[in-house]
């Protein structure tokens, strides 16, 4: 790499490197045959015996100073050390990027995802569409954030809040909610809703019926009115009912965490 930290082309000189090193090692070896002679006349070694262990105490001397006073072997450690501490500059400055990108995104007009409430509801695994991860809007997602519906087997009226592409469950809820046929409903995408009943549910594709929140439910009383009047919750997740629009306004927290929708 071409921005090096530790630059030591200015401090290292080729050949009176190899001068020192020779002179490192030439001392060692000088300095290893007699202390081999030392111990051997405490320990009373033997001739033979004697030789190979100063043999062995040169070879390893070499060995040392080799590996370990060799100027380039240590300028080869010294940019290894330097691609090393580089990469993890590099990925240290790439994950500040990308917290930074996170806060603008999840922030929108002074507003932004109450991310303990989110991970609680999401039991801290992001179930049931309770994550503050931004969603990338993707064809296979049919519905939107702000709709209204009606369950096509139970017949409640609600209103998607948020979505996961596949169903993001425990797998005992998928077993028990889902049936026998778990496995292959839980690849369609699935909507966490509040419903006209009051509480909120998680609710797959194949379900969901959409009706404008126009729609009349007493002379003089629209669905969108109906839902509000029936779950308070809704004010957390929606501003104003676009009329013209026939669907709920998200508010700005939750806008920022389902932008394309």
């Amino acid at each position: 790499m071409n921005n090096r930290r530790f630059n030591l082309q200015d401090e290292v000189n080729g050949e009176e490197n190899r001068e020192r090193m020779g002179a490192g090692v030439f001392m060692l070896i000088l300095l290893a045959i007699p202390l081999q002679y030392l111990m051997s006349e405490n320990y009373g070694v033997a001739v033979n015996q004697r030789n190979m262990q100063s043999l062995q105490l040169v070879t390893g001397a070499t060995h040392f100073a080799k590996t370990w006073l060799d100027p380039s072997k240590w300028e080869k450690r010294f940019a290894e050390f330097q691609d090393y501490i580089d990469k993890l500059a590099d990925e240290l400055e790439e994950k500040q990027k990308k917290i930074k990108n996170a806060k603008k995104s999840f922030s929108k007009e002074g507003e932004t995802p109450a991310h303990e409430v989110i991970s609680y509801l999401g039991q801290n695994m992001g179930y049931y569409a309770h994550s503050t991860r931004v969603r990338e809007r993707k064809q296979l997602i049919r519905y939107r954030v702000g709709q209204t519906f009606q369950h096509k087997n139970l017949g409640y009226y609600g209103v998607i809040v948020g979505w996961d592409e596949t169903c993001r469950a425990p797998p005992t809820w998928q077993q028990q909610m889902l049936g026998s046929n778990w496995k292959e409903k839980c690849k369609q995408p699935f909507y966490a809703v509040l419903t006209s009943s009051g509480d909120s549910r998680y609710v797959m594709e194949e379900n969901i019926k959409l009706i404008s929140g126009n729609t009349k439910m007493t002379n003089s009383q629209q669905l969108f009115e109906f839902l509000v009047e029936r779950n308070k919750r809704i004010e957390d997740y929606m501003d104003a009912y676009d009329v013209a629009g026939s669907r709920f306004m998200p508010r700005p927290a939750v806008d920022a965490l389902y932008p394309d929708d």
